[in-house]
């Protein structure tokens, strides 16, 4: 999405100084007929929607797959609108890791449920170990609700033997979430002052052409000059745009980081609710609550990684959505904090 913004407003730069010269009468240097900028641009718009697009896709699409009344159901949310396609596990063929397409020479997996009547593609974000564990889940679950004859209930198995009762909830906790360490305060820091360092090559140190090259400009064509001092000096242009962003986003994080460790940030729970609660000096900054009845699990996956460690993203699961707690949490602290709310909530895992 980030290079999806930055490739559309470098194109309705471009586009737009063209139609502003073509507007006010200016004349395009050339031999290209005007008219050929309408498929010339046409194409830069539709790849920078098209990358938009599935930036969205990525981020807020969420997949739902459901074992119950002889199938197997996939349902895909986004923006409110959803979308179900089912297989009947009576004739189902496989459920299994299947190849979707090649990234740099590498083949990416994803989860294929395969059935005489259709078949159901998802999963290929996951990470190899969620992808192995969802694979295994499915497939005890659609024997255990073979061999019971009822697919009402969600069923968990450990190690494909017995049912698993889930551990004695606790009516009152309180955990609390790590927060980023000072290395990630040092770490932003860093990363701002470079954003900051090359904005100022860009601004004082690179030589451009300016309008007061175009002699004689005056009126619409001093403000064509403009725009044409702008392309001119592209390269210039492009630094000063990805330097600025990368500013704009080392400087952000780095509040954020800063503001998050002064504070006490804390899953609670009692017999009514569970909350995500913010504390500051001892008092109440920030809190989220939830009927406890709502919440039924919480769920660490993969994000990213750091300096060879993995990051995690780690969300409460209310109702039918996902609360966002971390989007770049320290991997065996995301893994231990899921362990302690699960065990306090009473999920098995």
């Amino acid at each position: 999405m980030l290079f999806a913004v930055i490739w559309l407003s470098i194109t309705i730069l471009v586009s737009g100084g063209f139609l502003m010269t073509i507007i006010t009468g200016g004349k395009i240097e050339g031999n290209m007929p005007e008219w050929m900028l309408i498929p010339f641009f046409s194409i830069f718009y539709a790849v920078g929607i098209g990358m938009f697009y599935a930036g969205l896709r990525e981020k807020f699409m969420r997949h739902r797959v459901i074992v119950g009344d002889g199938k197997v159901t996939l349902t895909k949310q986004m923006f409110g609108k959803e979308k179900a396609k089912s297989v009947s596990t009576s004739m189902l063929i496989s459920v299994s890791q299947k190849e979707f397409y090649q990234q740099n020479n590498q083949p990416i997996y994803g989860i294929e449920i395969k059935g005489a009547d259709g078949k159901l593609r998802f999963g290929s974000k996951l990470s190899e170990d969620e992808k192995a564990w969802l694979v295994a889940d499915i497939e005890r679950t659609i024997e255990a609700g073979k061999s019971t004859g009822d697919f009402s209930t969600p069923v968990r198995h450990e190690d494909g033997v017995g049912t698993i009762k889930p551990t004695q909830p606790q009516p009152v906790f309180s955990i609390p979430i790590p927060g980023p360490g000072k290395s990630a305060v040092f770490g932003s820091l860093i990363f701002a002052t470079m954003g900051i360092v090359f904005f100022c090559v860009g601004l004082f140190v690179m030589e451009g052409s300016s309008t007061a090259d175009r002699n004689g400009d005056s009126g619409n064509n001093h403000q064509i000059g403009i725009i044409f001092s702008l392309f001119d000096n592209g390269f210039r242009l492009i630094w000063l745009l990805m330097s600025g962003l990368f500013t704009v986003i080392g400087i952000s994080i780095s509040i954020y980081t800063f503001q998050r460790i002064r504070k006490d940030l804390r899953i609670e729970g009692n017999s009514s609710e569970i909350a995500i609660r913010s504390y500051r000096r001892g008092l109440v900054f920030d809190v989220k609550s939830f009927p406890r009845s709502q919440v039924t699990d919480i769920r660490a996956s993969q994000s990213g990684s750091s300096n060879g460690r993995p990051m995690k993203r780690v969300e409460l699961i209310v109702g039918d959505r996902a609360e966002k707690i971390a989007n770049w949490m320290n991997g065996d602290d995301a893994d231990i904090l899921v362990t302690d709310v699960r065990n306090a909530l009473g999920i098995r895992h």
